[in-house]
């Protein structure tokens, strides 16, 4: 089970992925509440294929000569910091909760700029990562296609069934979405994510459209996902604090107060 975005290189997209791993999980449990000679065989190995595997080395005497690696943070080029930078803002204005790990080594050697795992709070020792991934924007050219920005993520179907046990957690039914927001530029992509996170904390069924620019394509999307409603997000929306809620279903739309908005939206599904 996992998810790609591939074909979009804003660091939002990043944030999104995460969001949806987080989403995941969050509804499973509360997730945050409670030199060579000296090396192993593994890591005299990893030295030569791929240096920095070393980090996620668990050997007692290499932890303790990882303990005095260079810091990678401190060795990001200034593009590198800014995407870096963004990613974190973003998950901050969402309220998700991140621990950084300057250690951290996914098991692939094609990521490029973020990774990410999330684990039981419990497990300090990432002994059973439920989901894993990042941004691997060179991945498509290598195996000889055009360059492509790409960033996902994948879960251990196996280990989430196990949390599901271990914690008596009944499954709901598969559910469909109600609503689409759409949006158009920058600006008005970074609210339309904010809203969809205040939609799931009010129990509405919401998705957010991306990858696509134009109003027509994210429409014809959200048409095929069978949204009843699709709230659209444009630069003069983030400016009037404003959307534009549009009824699927007959075609007719208005321009609401997104203070207004949960309001309209308890009333149309009679919540």
């Amino acid at each position: 089970m996992g998810l790609e975005i591939i074909g979009d290189a804003d660091a939002l997209t990043d944030t999104y992925a995460i969001y949806l791993a987080w989403k995941i999980l969050k509804k499973l449990v509360d997730y945050f509440q409670n030199f060579l000679p000296a090396l192993c065989p593994d890591c005299n190995r990893r030295f030569i294929e791929n240096p920095l595997r070393i980090l996620d080395c668990k050997e007692d005497k290499c932890q303790k000569i990882i303990s005095g690696a260079p810091q990678v943070i401190d060795m990001l080029c200034d593009a590198c910091k800014t995407h870096f930078k963004s990613v974190l803002e973003s998950l901050e204005s969402l309220q998700i909760p991140y621990n950084l790990n300057s250690r951290l080594v996914r098991g692939l050697d094609y990521y490029t700029r973020t990774v990410f795992e999330i684990y039981l709070n419990n497990d300090r020792n990432r002994q059973r990562t439920l989901i894993g991934g990042g941004r691997y924007d060179d991945l498509v050219k290598i195996y000889g296609g055009p360059a492509t920005p790409a960033v996902g993520w994948a879960a251990g179907v196996e280990r989430l069934i196990d949390v599901v046990k271990d914690y008596g957690i009944q499954v709901p039914d598969d559910k469909t979405t109600d609503i689409c927001l759409v949006q158009i530029g920058e600006k008005a992509r970074k609210q339309a994510l904010a809203t969809e996170v205040l939609l799931e904390e009010e129990g509405f069924r919401s998705t957010t459209i991306i990858g696509k620019d134009s109003l027509k394509g994210q429409l014809r999307s959200a048409s095929k996902l069978g949204a009843q409603i699709c709230l659209i997000i444009g630069q003069r929306e983030v400016l009037d604090k404003s959307v534009i809620f549009k009824d699927m279903d007959n075609g007719s739309q208005e321009t609401i107060n997104q203070s207004r908005l949960i309001d309209a939206l308890k009333k149309r599904f009679n919540k």
